[in-house]
């Protein structure tokens, strides 16, 4: 890419220059000089298509061109582009302003070096695109940026007239400004930057016309301090906000006696552990499933679950994030629901379950084939009936499993072992210790995961409050296994400083380790106590494993048990669940980011 743009939607987008006939022979077929510049929507993960031989030894999509007419989209093998434009299209930038009316804000505007400037209008979501069209009078540049006032300002290296296609040599900047005939004589166009850090202090300056006399700036409500103000111009300082989030905020200013608001205009910046981020809807499943597991490959999320009775829910459901769409693929041989899941390698392993003969397997998933294999079923030494809703997480190449239900005892085990997914080979380690104050150990529905150092897990339900597969309050006892020393630290051991989970439950599925934190999303109850509906929690707890504290979330939307929350990139994904406790489903897919 020559250059990319982190835009107001918190998406990630680039250009992508084509083969160049200059840059010597091609490293393998397929390649030709006369090949297209592209436009990306840029997710980790994903391929898109630029053969790299020596990246292709760790992944071997890599191994493999892909010219701008392959077909798009295949199980995150290859992400085909947005768009396409001449080469060479290099610069890149978001218009944000609110000039011409707003028709042109949030687009994206692209430029080819010495010829057109382009923009291009997207859909909501930011994924696809809905067409590209040339702006008049712009730029002849090799790259742009924006400026206050909804001005473009770009790097000219040579003078073009595109009419009689000539150019000459000329090194200069150059400000295309907006021609607006139906611009109202005082209002705002813009601000920069767009986001700052919470603390305040950051300078700003907002663009507009008319501006004058008595003069002043909220940004989503708190009042910004104003140093200077011009015809065009008002400087200032982001204020301070003691409780900021991640959403867009509106700026309003008043000048001149005329009040402007830019919708969704700025956000704050959070430091971890400050804050609140946002939730967004993402495309629903196209079947309600509930008691997930899954994973992301690829860049693409894979997941299973207990759906309604037809050959689909015994299926895989994928979700590739560039085009949004649901896919379904070969059903898993026992099927079952309630199975622990974790991506090793490029795979997808699901542990144990409750029904459907899976208790005691290992199911494994090959997307690249779309087919299953089993491995060593579970220890018979620690699960001789296997185990359904444990909890597992991968640390250094090795799978730890612990807790879980006894299918046939239909009790929670407190035992646990260590799986070898190259030997395929499983051995014991310390089962999970007893809390005195309750009639028996184990946990089962509890939230784990991973730091990449130990395994924790939090909360879940066991003897005393949910011993089988029933809902209940569950505990709120947090477990720390350290694979160095096989050992455990709980929260009711007095000298390990680990407190226990806020609200003590169970049914969150996987807890989702994400910029150095826990996130136990969700779960269920008994009882409808406060902050439930239809006995389902929205809440999320965020556990700092160095300072040792707990802090609270943004609610997800709806609240929902029998989840899966995994992380991918920025983002925590949590699609599926039921909506109230016991036997439900949903289709639900949402998205947290920060």
């Amino acid at each position: 890419p020559f250059d990319f743009i982190w835009s107001t939607r918190g998406t990630l987008y680039s250009t992508d220059n084509g083969a160049n006939s200059s840059f010597g022979p091609a490293p393998q077929g397929g390649v030709t000089a006369t090949s297209e510049d592209q436009l990306h929507l840029v997710y980790g993960g994903h391929y898109f298509g630029h053969a790299n031989l020596n990246r292709a030894v760790d992944d071997s999509r890599q191994a493999t061109w892909k010219d701008e007419d392959t077909a798009a989209h295949n199980s995150g093998k290859y992400s085909a582009p947005l768009a396409l434009f001449e080469s060479s299209t290099n610069g890149l930038e978001e218009y944000r302003a609110t000039t011409f009316g707003g028709a042109l804000r949030g687009e994206l505007l692209v430029q080819k070096w010495k010829g057109e400037l382009f923009r291009v209008k997207l859909t909501p979501d930011g994924r696809t695109i809905e067409n590209v069209v040339p702006v008049p009078n712009g730029p002849t540049a090799l790259d742009i940026v924006a400026g206050p006032g909804g001005a473009i300002v770009a790097g000219e290296l040579f003078d073009c007239n595109l009419a009689n296609n000539s150019c000459k040599a000329k090194q200069q900047i150059a400000v295309v400004k907006p021609n607006d005939a139906g611009a109202p004589s005082t209002g705002a166009y813009d601000i920069f930057p767009w986001r700052a850090p919470a603390a305040g202090g950051t300078p700003f300056v907002i663009g507009g016309v008319g501006f004058g006399g008595a003069t002043s700036v909220s940004i989503g409500g708190l009042p910004a301090t104003v140093s200077s103000v011009t015809a065009t111009r008002i400087k200032g300082t982001i204020p301070a906000n003691a409780n900021p989030t991640a959403a867009l905020l509106d700026v309003t200013v008043t000048s001149n006696g005329t009040v402007s608001t830019l919708t969704k205009a700025f956000r704050y910046l959070l430091g971890k552990g400050q804050g609140k981020g946002v939730w967004e809807t993402g495309p629903a499943m196209p079947e309600e499933l509930g008691e997930v597991a899954g994973g992301f490959i690829n860049g693409v999320l894979y997941l299973i679950g207990d759906g309604d009775t037809t050959a689909a829910s015994e299926a895989v459901w994928s979700l590739d994030l560039v085009d949004g769409l649901w896919r379904q693929l070969a059903a898993r041989p026992f099927p079952g629901d309630h199975h622990a899941a974790e991506i090793i390698g490029d795979k997808l392993y699901l542990f144990g379950g409750i029904g459907g003969g899976s208790s005691k397997k290992v199911q494994i998933y090959d997307p690249s084939t779309n087919t299953w294999s089993t491995g060593a079923d579970l220890p018979a030494a620690q699960f001789p009936n296997g185990s359904g809703s444990a909890s597992t997480s991968l640390i250094n190449g090795m799978v730890y499993f612990a807790g879980g239900i006894d299918p046939v005892t239909n009790t929670t085990t407190p035992n646990g072992a260590k799986y070898n997914p190259v030997a395929n080979t499983w051995t014991g380690i310390a089962a999970m210790p007893l809390n005195p104050a309750q009639s028996g150990a184990g946990r089962n529905h509890a939230a784990a995961a991973t730091d990449g150092a130990k395994f924790y897990v939090f909360g879940g339900r066991g003897p005393g409050s949910g011993d089988s597969n029933v809902p209940a309050p569950g505990f709120a006892d947090v477990f720390v296994y350290n694979p160095s020393t096989n050992t455990w630290a709980t929260s009711f051991d007095g000298s390990s400083g680990i407190p226990p989970l806020p609200q003590n439950r169970g049914g969150m599925g996987k807890a989702a380790f994400f910029n150095g934190e826990f996130y136990v999303i969700g779960g269920e109850t008994t009882g409808n106590p406060p902050g439930t509906s239809m006995n389902v929690y929205k809440r999320v707890d965020v556990y700092n494993p160095t300072t040792k504290t707990w802090r609270l979330e943004a609610d997800m939307p709806t609240g929902r048990h029998g989840i899966f929350p995994l992380v991918h990139d920025t983002r925590i994904y949590v699609a599926g669940g039921g909506v109230r406790n016991g036997h439900s489903h949903s289709s639900i897919l949402e998205i947290f980011r920060r």
